[in-house]
Formats: C-alpha cells, sequence, structure tokens
C-alpha cells in the first residue's frame, strides 16, 4: 500500500442529486416511444466512446450487466432506482466494461441481493448515488453495498458522494493476485452498516476522505 488518507469532516448528507444541463446520447425510458426500453439496450446502442446514457424513468429492470466501456450513466431529475433482484452474480448491477461512470442512481437490492453494485471493470466510478438493502440473512459479511475486484488487471475505483444504508460492508475494495488497486471513496454518507469502508489487498494508494457514518 502507498498511501492512506484518512480524514472524517463530512457535513451535509449526499445523493440524489439531480443533473444539471444533462444532453444524453440515448435515453432510458418505456414510456417513450422513441426512447430504449432497458438501460442494457442503451448501453448495447451506445457502443462506449465515451457517450452518456440517461435514465428518465422511476424504476428499471434489476439484474443489469454493463461492459460497454467508457459510458457515462447518469439519472435525469430525481434519482430512478433499479429495484430488487438478484442476477447470476448475486447482484442488482454488474459492471465489466472499463471507463464507466454511474451518476445520481439508486440501488435497491431490496434484500434480494449479496451486492447492490459488483464491478470487475477498471476506472469504475460511483457517484451521487444512493445504494441500499442489500440481503443481510446470512449475517456478518453476508452483503456489501459496493463491491470492486480487480479481477483483470490494475484498476481505479471511485466511491464519491454516495448513500450507503443497510449492508453488512457499505464498500468493499480488494486486490488480487499482485494486481495493483487505487480506491478513492470520499465525502460518502453511511449508516445501518457493520463495516463501512473496507480494502484488501490493496498494493497501490487507497484515499478516505469526508466519510459521515449514521446509526
Amino acid at each position: 500500500l502507498d498511501t492512506v488518507t484518512i480524514r472524517a469532516t463530512a457535513e451535509n448528507i449526499p445523493g440524489g442529486k439531480n443533473p444539471e444541463e444533462v444532453s444524453p446520447d440515448y435515453i432510458v425510458d418505456p414510456d417513450d416511444p422513441d426512447a430504449e426500453d432497458t438501460l442494457e439496450d442503451a448501453a448495447f446502442s451506445a457502443g462506449g466512446g465515451g457517450e452518456t446514457v440517461g435514465i428518465r424513468t422511476d424504476e428499471l429492470e434489476p439484474n443489469v450487466t454493463i461492459d460497454t466501456p467508457d459510458l457515462n450513466i447518469i439519472g435525469i431529475g430525481a434519482q430512478p432506482t433499479l429495484l430488487g433482484g438478484a442476477g447470476s452474480d448475486d447482484s442488482v448491477l454488474k459492471i465489466e466494461g472499463p471507463g464507466i461512470t454511474i451518476e445520481n442512481v439508486a440501488i435497491d437490492a431490496a434484500e434480494d441481493a449479496k451486492y447492490g453494485i459488483y464491478t470487475e471493470g477498471t476506472d469504475t466510478v460511483v457517484k451521487d448515488c444512493t445504494v441500499k438493502n442489500t440481503d443481510r440473512s446470512g449475517g456478518f459479511g453476508s452483503s456489501f453495498g459496493i463491491v470492486a475486484l480487480t479481477s483483470d488487471g490494475p484498476t481505479s475505483v471511485t466511491v464519491e458522494n454516495c448513500i450507503l444504508r443497510n449492508h453488512e460492508f457499505g464498500v468493499f475494495i480488494s486486490g488480487d493476485g499482485g494486481k495493483r488497486a487505487h480506491a478513492n471513496v470520499k465525502n460518502n454518507y453511511i449508516n445501518q452498516v457493520n463495516r463501512g469502508i473496507n480494502t484488501n489487498n490493496i498494493l497501490g494508494s487507497a484515499t478516505v476522505d469526508g466519510e459521515e457514518y449514521g446509526n
């Protein structure tokens, strides 16, 4: 581990911010015939290259896997929710592609999935999101708000200005097989969680800054 910075100075409860001046390349809205019906459809249409998918609906399908590289996914207006349901990897949202950013989206596992967000993609960013209610029935170590594993090589994971509620582990970031991982976790609000921010086998740098904990 190269550096660890820990400073708890958060003043406000984050999450749920409405992005301004969003001009997405693709829209997800099942009620709009000109938009994509699902997040996976929109990600497939985008095809990578830094495009933005805007979510403009209250609820989306769970069990989503995103592997489109360099994709920005952003909720428009109030946070849209990926609600409940566990996919093949026991997650509500799985990220496999590199350079994916998730912003202003709520993940509600509805106590039916072990992971809210599970990422194996490199350079993942999760910001201004709410992740809550993973399945804690297995006791300690049974559920995780956000898990990031470096299975495919060097990676950077950022979790910023999010609400993490009702998990055994809030954020868990782990290096694997000597691969480098860089963790940047800052200004999050964490409550009803046994272990807030956890790193394992981090060979790069870890910054934990401005976390606020509630009951």
